[in-house]
């Protein structure tokens, strides 16, 4: 299947007010860069390698999709459903996936470089070897999640640290600033010295092991 036949199966459905059906699709290798493919029904496709660069995937079903070194850099992702898909190796750099759901997703040496994660689903997924850098995990659940990150919750607010950035509620900076200002940034918040003992101690420990690995 070509990028013609995608458009033409897209454009009839939505003409008909149907969601566009491509299940099980064969599309590896495809150029779709800049796809319209939003609300798309792509379950069980076969996406290796295509390149969906820049292309509009918001609110689409990718459950069990094979996305294995595909390229999603700048995409939106925004509320997709990537549950259980393969994106192993594949490149999200810069990619919006605020609010995607991608439980048991393989992620392993994907590349998530500056990518929008907040409030994503992540729990259960492998991020082993993943690039996280500068990207924004704002408010995702990683429970169960593997890879080079942690997450933390001390009574207050969730705390993520992972590419070499620390977020613990709207607080988001780099691990040195954290090190450096950690308990000054807890009073500003209004934590109880309690509290910002245990997140200082979280973020000492987590830092410590990141750097490590």
């Amino acid at each position: 299947m070509n990028r013609e036949e995608v458009s033409q199966i897209v454009r009839e459905a939505r003409e008909e007010e149907k969601k566009p059906d491509l299940r099980w699709a064969k599309l590896s290798w495809a150029d779709l860069t800049g796809a319209d493919l939003r609300e798309t029904d792509l379950r069980w496709a076969k996406l290796r390698r295509v390149n969906l660069s820049e292309a509009n995937l918001m609110k689409a079903d990718l459950r069990e999709a094979d996305l294995s070194e595909a390229n999603l850099r700048g995409a939106d992702l925004r509320e997709t459903d990537l549950r259980w898909a393969k994106l192993r190796r594949v490149n999200l750099s810069e990619a919006n996936l605020m609010k995607a759901d991608l439980t048991g997703a393989d992620l392993s040496e994907a590349n998530l470089s500056g990518a929008n994660l907040s409030e994503a689903d992540l729990s259960e997924a492998n991020l082993s070897g993943a690039n996280l850098s500068e990207a924004d995990l704002n408010g995702a659940d990683l429970r169960w999640a593997t890879g080079k990150l942690s997450a933390y919750y001390g009574g207050r607010h969730p705390g993520w640290a992972a590419g070499g950035r620390i977020g613990i509620g709207c607080e988001v900076h780099d691990y040195q600033h954290w090190l450096d200002h950690g308990i000054e940034i807890g009073q500003a918040n209004r934590y109880s010295e309690a509290e910002i003992k245990r997140y200082m101690h979280w973020i000492e420990d987590a830092v410590e092991w990141l750097r490590e690995n």
